[in-house]
């Protein structure tokens, strides 16, 4: 994945349109970056919120299958 395309992954996070793989791929690939100018800080914020849900569900499912 470029990084253009993963910038605008990041940005979009909570869409729909794109898959969970997808998003994380371009989350890895944000974090890789040099720098991170184009990605405000309320963006930065929006995908930290959804690793935290997307752990959080993870770990219902787990619980619910015991």
């Amino acid at each position: 994945m470029n990084s253009g395309k993963a910038t605008a992954i990041f940005k979009n996070i909570t869409s729909e349109e794109f898959t969970v793989t997808e998003k994380i791929q371009a989350i890895r690939e944000v974090l890789n970056m040099p720098t991170h100018n184009g990605i405000s800080k309320e963006q930065i914020l929006n995908a930290l919120d959804w690793l935290w849900d997307k752990r959080c569900e993870i770990e219902a499912e787990l619980v619910t299958e015991e």
